[in-house]
């Protein structure tokens, strides 16, 4: 009777070796990432030489051990089978190169992209680049830089399709204490921290998401602190809720979107929001839009309907619509459902449309079409657009001189096939008025 437990034992432990050794190359594997800047580094054209100038200082990275050494759920056995559940996070071995010295340059590439300064330098020892040659000097300490993904993996002989193996989606987190002096007194400290999420992200590329939008909430604060620069345009918006939210919840989202708007554009909005019955029936965002249409706009404003939209998909995009509206119009919706909040971006990213702004392939930009970072910076080719038409009549039609400026920066874009899509400038060159043929000479 011993002897046949122990022989029932060994093959049980040798069957778990098998197993487990098979559950072994279903742990995740992690692609090392470099954190480049994620937006150009470039000062945006028309920033006043008389705007402050910064120096980037050394960033310190101060996260702890078990940051810096990831983790990985641990195999365990259960009966005739192995299991692997819990969070893989990542570690040092996620990222290529000095993280500290990468999350710095995206900081400062994100800064000279903002406008808030006429120039800004990175400032390393031996460099030609001192303190004293700038207005600011900005510091930073990274104290969290983490990817995190949920994993359930399971070996079994006793189910059908032996393996099963789940992950869920990738979340990455930064906590960065930002410090800015001038002339050796701090003027400002603040720790941000921030959050990056998707199905389809990996889970390296979710922290170094994270971080990027860590710095761009930095650059946004500094911006607004430092002041605009320029005088702003109201813009009245008739906001129609058909969703329910309230009052207060849209305003808020319309605030948030506002912000967004006054930084890139110097345009302020100013809701009106009211109830709307959406017409029942409507089995397309295009025919939700189509309703909105018929509901005239405020004197020199515009339109924007929270509505839930049908769940249709672009052919373009081959993604769900999350808003929808017209190049160069006056109306706009954002999509809502009971477990969608609508996105304040969204509203920025259709509102622009009205403004002239295309689709890119940036994925950082605003003016992106799929959602995958919640980028609230524009790309220089909408920039250029937008600031074109920031003073447009939302009462008549695009003043032909204006047209044509839009039509060249439009045609220019043509030449960059990597920036913007085809369609997306033929779709935008169809919404402006039609060229004026010159007469036939005599």
């Amino acid at each position: 009777m011993a002897r046949a437990e122990q022989r029932c034992s060994r093959v049980r432990a040798g069957a778990l070796g098998v197993l487990s050794a098979l559950l072994a190359g279903c742990a995740l594997h992690i692609q090392p990432v470099s954190l480049a800047p994620h937006l150009p580094g470039a000062i945006p054209e028309g920033v006043s030489p008389d705007r402050p100038r910064l120096g980037v200082g050394p960033f310190v990275d101060v996260r702890s051990i078990d940051s810096r050494r990831g983790l990985v759920p641990p195999l365990r056995a259960s009966f005739l089978g192995v299991i692997r559940e819990g969070e893989n996070q990542t570690g040092d071995r996620a990222f290529v190169g000095d993280l500290a010295e990468q999350v710095r340059r995206d900081a400062a590439a994100t800064l000279a992209h903002s406008g808030a300064f006429s120039e800004v330098l990175l400032l390393n020892p031996g460099s030609n680049a001192r303190q004293a040659d700038v207005d600011y000097v900005l510091s930073g300490r990274i104290e969290e830089l983490t990817g995190i993904q949920y994993q359930r993996a399971q070996l079994s002989l006793l189910q059908v399709g032996f393996l099963r193996n789940r992950y869920f989606e990738a979340v990455g987190i930064a906590r960065i204490q930002y410090a800015l002096k001038r002339a050796d007194a701090v003027v400002w400290s603040e720790r941000i921290e921030s959050n990056a999420r998707g199905a389809d992200l990996a889970i390296a590329q979710a922290a170094v998401d994270a971080a990027a939008l860590a710095n761009e909430r930095m650059a946004e604060t500094l911006f607004g602190r430092l002041g605009r620069g320029f005088a702003l345009r109201t813009l009245p918006v008739r906001v129609l809720d058909a969703c329910g939210l309230g009052r207060g919840p849209t305003e808020l989202l319309i605030r948030d979107a506002g912000e967004v708007l006054e930084r890139e554009l110097g345009v302020r909005l100013a809701p009106a929001v009211e109830a709307w019955d959406e017409p029942g029936g409507l089995k397309t965002s295009l025919a939700v839009l189509d309703a909105v249409q018929r509901l005239a706009p405020p004197k020199g404003g515009i339109v924007a309907a929270f509505a839930p939209l049908p769940r249709d998909r672009s052919i373009e995009l081959g993604a769900r619509r999350f808003g929808i509206a017209r190049q160069l119009g006056q109306h706009a919706v954002v999509d809502c459902r009971a477990d969608d909040e609508p996105a304040a971006l969204t509203l920025a990213h259709e509102i622009g449309h009205l403004f002239g702004a295309v689709h890119v392939r940036e994925r950082s930009s605003l003016m992106h079409p799929v959602a995958s970072f919640p980028g609230r910076f524009l790309d220089p080719l909408n920039r250029r657009v937008m600031r074109l038409t920031r003073e447009r009549s939302f009462d008549r039609p695009l003043d032909r001189p204006l047209a044509e400026q839009i039509r060249a920066v439009y045609r220019a874009a043509n030449d960059l096939p990597d920036e913007v899509n085809a369609p997306d400038l033929v779709e935008a060159l169809s919404a402006l008025p039609a060229e004026v043929s010159p007469k036939p000479s005599r």
